[in-house]
């Protein structure tokens, strides 16, 4: 099961009542945090890792492309099927960099 905050797989940190599972203890603490005040800054990660901020930066890449294709550069302009198509893009862009990033890493 991923990492209820940054999708990572989880390391058996987590919340039995919820069924969350977090990557470590710092995500835990983020998300009982969460819970206990409406705060955004929760969701701001700040340990990337190489790779990561690698795919992050593809995904950016991405997203600012279809953008520029399509004729848009506010997205709070954007349709829900052209916001739905931007994130698409970003994740996309996000997962194919890490796994060619980290082909060797993968033990399977």
């Amino acid at each position: 099961m991923p990492c209820a905050i940054c999708r990572r797989g989880s390391r058996g940190f987590g919340f039995a009542w919820t069924g969350f599972k977090f990557c470590s203890v710092e995500h835990l603490d983020w998300h009982y945090q969460m819970y206990q005040r409406d705060g955004l800054e929760m969701y701001s990660r700040r340990d990337w890792n190489s790779h990561e901020q690698s795919a992050l930066f593809a995904a950016s890449e991405a997203q600012g492309a279809f953008l520029e294709g399509a004729g848009q550069t506010d997205v709070a302009l954007l349709d829900s099927d052209q916001w739905k198509a931007m994130i698409a893009a970003g994740i996309h862009a996000y997962c194919a960099k890490l796994a060619e990033l980290e082909k060797d890493q993968v033990p399977f």
